[in-house]
């Protein structure tokens, strides 16, 4: 996101009601750099649908907020709003007439399933089964009007198009082509192919509530065909025997020597709060959001067997839930349990250290909310480590940094002898296959195992 015209400019509010001024947030590969003396966050562009005789140029200068993570969302989706807008297709935030049926039009279509997907974070948040996270929300969202916008821009505007076999089959080739472009879709490296297959996901399950549906992958009915071959949609490639990427001991003794190098001025987390992290991550298995929300609250220090648990739970204050309602139990290890109950001694209730710590949050924002952001932590301690002179067991390991750590969580597990069902139960998995694509081949199981007991 740039200053450019016609682009949305994140600002943050410095000082206090009387007299602030804004400046313009950096945004540095892709990520907001923090504002010090910030209290809000401003989204400021201009809206053609907001033109008055006292404002022609539609300016807007729009409140996010006081977190800097919720403002750039928002801006970032604020742009992607006004992308559409600019191509001539505006989503509302509400359904249009004849948003289905004969004339109905791809906008109106569009609008009224975005509707439909709001309307399911309620059954979400009251624990129905065809409920829809926030988060999975905003990806539906950001999927269709992606898709608005490429059939705006090849001139698809009517949703009887797509009873043309041949003619909705080029929109869908279109779609694809279109998220191929990175002039018209921003994202992390290397998330460019699974982010696609969910969007024709989603597509998929737009059109199948307009009366069509995508061709199937082996058998059809022959006279309904469908609109787009399995084979001509955009998919994840299955990780075969030996692609399974995890970080080695040796990866995670040099991140967490890399912390010891981290500047307490220039880091919201110092380096026992990044090496509680890192080891969390490795010993939990638990995935990056159930971290994000993981509170003091959800560990049992010791149990009737004498280990440590955590409870991985919904956190309804934070309006979150555990992905497919898969509660359950994670067993600590001795020395994770050790590091965390200093770190609750410490840090979570006796005030010793700066107010940011005095939160129910293990790993809390500044401003204790959940914090985003612990691949950029992690990925600055891997950058650290390459600095100083490490290199990582595989060039990989810089990509995915957050699920690396769930596959190395199951390949320990399984080098140190537990059995592959407890390990699907650990890591939350309904299938075992699942569960299976997460196991690395190791050539010396036996000298990872004693490299893993000098981690600490």
């Amino acid at each position: 996101m740039r200053a450019a015209k016609g682009s949305v400019v994140l600002e943050a509010g410095l000082g206090k009601e009387d007299g602030y001024r804004r400046i313009t947030v950096r945004i540095s590969k892709g990520r907001p750099a923090p504002v010090e003396g910030a209290t809000r966050f401003y989204a400021r562009y201009s809206d053609p649908t907001r033109r008055t005789p006292t404002n022609p140029t539609g300016r807007v200068i729009e409140p996010l907020g006081p977190n800097l993570d919720t403002a750039w969302v928002t801006a970032q989706n604020i742009e992607l709003r006004m992308h559409a807008l600019r191509l001539g297709h505006y989503l509302p935030d509400l359904p249009i007439p004849e948003a289905k049926g004969p004339g109905a039009t791809i906008a109106s279509a569009v609008a009224e399933f975005v509707s439909y997907s709001r309307n399911r974070v309620n059954d979400w948040r009251s624990g129905g089964d065809n409920g829809l996270s926030p988060n999975s929300y905003e990806a539906y969202k950001k999927a269709l009007t992606n898709f608005a916008a490429s059939c705006a821009e090849m001139g698809a505007l009517n949703m009887d198009e797509f009873n043309d076999e041949k003619r909705g089959e080029a929109i869908l080739l279109n779609f694809k082509k279109w998220l191929d472009n990175p002039n018209n879709v921003k994202r992390r490296g290397g998330k460019s192919a699974y982010s696609n297959a969910r969007k024709f996901t989603i597509i998929g399950q737009f059109l199948a509530r307009n009366g069509f549906k995508m061709k199937a992958d082996r058998s059809f009915n022959p006279n309904d065909p469908g609109l787009l071959d399995h084979a001509d949609m955009p998919r994840v490639k299955k990780p075969g025997v030996g692609d399974v990427v995890y970080y080695t001991p040796a990866d995670i003794k040099a991140m967490l020597k890399a912390a010891d190098s981290v500047d307490p001025e220039k880091s919201i987390y110092l380096k026992d709060d990044l090496k509680d992290l890192v080891l969390t991550f490795l010993w939990t298995g638990m995935r990056d959001e159930e971290i994000q929300h993981l509170t003091w609250s959800d560990i049992n220090w010791k149990n009737g067997d004498g280990k440590g648990k955590i409870t991985v739970q919904d956190k309804p204050q934070y309006q979150w839930r555990v992905k497919d309602h898969e509660k359950r139990v994670v067993t600590m290890p001795d020395a994770l349990r050790a590091r965390l109950k200093d770190r609750f001694e410490n840090k979570g209730l006796k005030k010793t250290r700066s107010p940011r710590n005095v939160n129910d949050l293990i790993f809390p924002t500044s401003d204790g909310t959940p914090n985003q952001n612990f691949a950029d932590h992690i990925s600055a301690l891997q950058r650290r480590a390459e600095d100083a002179g490490y290199e990582f067991s595989r060039s990989e390991t810089r990509k995915h940094i957050l699920h690396n750590f769930r596959k190395s969580y199951a390949t320990f597990q399984m080098v140190t002898g537990i059995p592959v069902r407890n390990i699907q139960r650990d890591l939350g998995h309904s299938d075992l296959s699942t569960t299976e694509r997460y196991l690395a081949v190791v050539d010396n199981p036996e000298k990872v195992r004693k490299e893993l007991n000098t981690i600490a």
